[in-house]
């Protein structure tokens, strides 16, 4: 399985840094962190996928992430600390007087690689727990497990039979010729639970960030789906129209499998012009 080569403590620090100063911000909705992309290093400002944590005395209080390199590994992570903080649907959105108190963790993932075995107990044989971050797919339906959850699951079947209850099936439907599983690493570091908040901003963070890269509380999402090639269809349609327009997945990776039970691909544009890119799917036919 291909490895990213690990992040260095100063690139640690400042994502740990940005994604300290998103979560201040977002949740009471002022303007994210501005961000220089010049003066990111190289390893940050390359594509990668990411996932953010939110535990509150060791308890998940959000976790948001996505699985496709698509963005570079900063803007990763400020979308995603926004999306872990907001929009996790097991829990309430996380409040001002909250901040103080949480930690956040950051899980950089390598690339997806498919677990060819259609018998489960060569599935079962070729798992490494506390290792392998597993994704699992039955039919439409998706669910992931970060590693750090082999912790709580150290065993094998129950790992995978908890996974299959998330994504919304049965316990034992990862045994299914027709299930697929996908596996991968991930480099995850977090602040310490006793160190205070950092103070001030990095310097990458001080500076204006160009309208490429603006992202997080000034995004709305207008179109929700389970289809990778929908999403970027209304995409398409709406860049058509002259309005910029992303799309970005969500999961949420961790807990009871009570949350969401697959990966939701959003359709996002500029807060002022929301308003007219739902119009604009609506006139074209499609909903939600």
């Amino acid at each position: 399985m291909t490895q990213r080569p690990p992040l260095g403590p100063d690139e640690r620090r400042l994502l740990l840094a940005l994604a300290r100063h998103t979560l201040e911000r977002c949740v009471v909705s002022a303007p994210l962190p501005e961000v220089t992309a010049c003066k990111m290093p190289p390893r940050l400002a390359e594509p990668a996928a990411c996932f953010v944590t939110l535990t509150r005395g060791g308890e998940l209080r959000g976790c948001i992430g996505n699985f496709e390199p698509r963005a570079p590994l900063w803007q990763a992570v400020r979308e995603n600390t926004c999306a872990a903080a907001l929009r996790d649907r097991r829990f309430a959105p996380v409040q001002p007087d909250e901040v103080p108190g949480l930690c956040i963790e950051i899980s950089v993932l390598s690339l997806l690689q498919p677990l060819d075995a259609s018998d489960p107990e060569e599935r079962l044989r070729r798992l490494s727990p506390g290792r392998d971050g597993v994704l699992l797919e039955l039919g439409s339906r998706r669910a992931t497990f970060l590693p750090q959850v082999w912790d709580k699951l150290p065993d094998k079947i129950a790992f995978l039979d908890q996974l299959a209850r998330k994504a919304g099936g049965e316990a034992g439907d990862w045994r299914r010729p027709e299930a697929r599983l996908f596996l991968y690493t991930v480099e995850h570091f977090a602040e310490a639970e006793n160190d205070p908040p950092p103070e001030g901003s990095p310097p990458a963070l001080e500076a204006p960030v160009s309208g490429a890269y603006a992202g997080g509380m000034d995004l709305v999402t207008v179109y929700r789906t389970f289809s990778a090639p929908e999403a970027q269809v209304i995409r398409g349609r709406l860049e058509a129209a002259g309005l910029a327009a992303s799309v970005r997945n969500e999961h949420s990776a961790l807990g009871s499998g009570a949350g969401i039970a697959g990966v939701e691909y959003c359709v996002q544009v500029p807060e002022a012009v929301a308003e007219q890119a739902r119009q604009l799917i609506q006139s074209s036919g499609i909903s939600e």
